[in-house]
């Protein structure tokens, strides 16, 4: 029987999000370079410019005729009553324009990873490793096979010869569906003799495995 682990939902999603993420803020940072700015700028000017009105005298004009006056124009052109701020320079165009480069390639390269991985996956067969790229592994040209990460984060190494190289595979079981990469994991390690697991443990059989799980409510309730 052949054991095959496709990308997980869980990595697709998350990457998925990045590349929305970033393909989200280069379309705002484009609004702001092409629109939002030019007009903070259209708005900031002609504050300063009432700011800056003088009587006939020469002295500036009462603060309550200057502020009314802008609450007028502001209406009139449909602009918020607030202090618009410094005016916006052409530096600022320019940094939006390339936040907007940035952001929007980083999502459409994550945008390309979700494509590759929904299309990535590993199969363990009776007689060896293989996988979407068309790599072939027999089970008796594995080296190692080393869990140092397996625990902690649920990453093995398959270490194989081939062509004369040595070479590497990596599981992850995040980035691959979880159940099906263990069982590749079992299936490899029922392969190989224990003296080619290195830095952990071979798997207990399945059902003390299912033991463990089922019986772990229990303990912590007598706790």
């Amino acid at each position: 029987m052949t054991i095959k682990a496709k990308s997980s939902r869980q990595y697709m999603i998350r990457i998925g999000i990045i590349a929305l993420a970033g393909i989200f803020f280069a379309l705002y940072c484009l609004y702001d370079g092409a629109i939002g700015y030019p007009n903070q700028r259209v708005r900031a000017l002609k504050y300063q410019e009432i700011q800056k009105e003088k009587d006939v005298d020469g002295n500036p004009k009462p603060l309550s005729e200057r502020r009314a006056k802008w609450q007028k124009i502001a209406t009139e052109n449909g602009w918020s009553l607030k202090k618009p701020g410094e005016p916006k320079t052409d530096a600022d165009f320019t940094g939006q324009f390339w936040m907007a480069g940035l952001t929007g390639s980083l999502g459409i390269l994550f945008g390309l990873r979700v494509l590759l991985a929904s299309r990535r996956w590993i199969a363990a067969d009776e007689t060896g490793l293989s996988t979407h790229g068309g790599i072939q592994v027999p089970y008796d040209q594995i080296i190692t096979f080393s869990k140092k990460l397996w625990r902690s984060k649920g990453i093995a190494r398959v270490r194989y010869w081939q062509d004369g190289r040595q070479k590497r595979l990596t599981l992850d079981d995040y980035k691959y569906d979880r159940t099906a990469t263990e069982a590749i994991v079992r299936r490899i390690e029922s392969k190989i003799t224990p003296e080619q697991i290195v830095d952990g443990k071979p798997e207990p059989p399945l059902q003390e495995a299912m033991a463990e799980v089922t019986e772990a409510p229990s303990e912590i309730a007598q706790q």
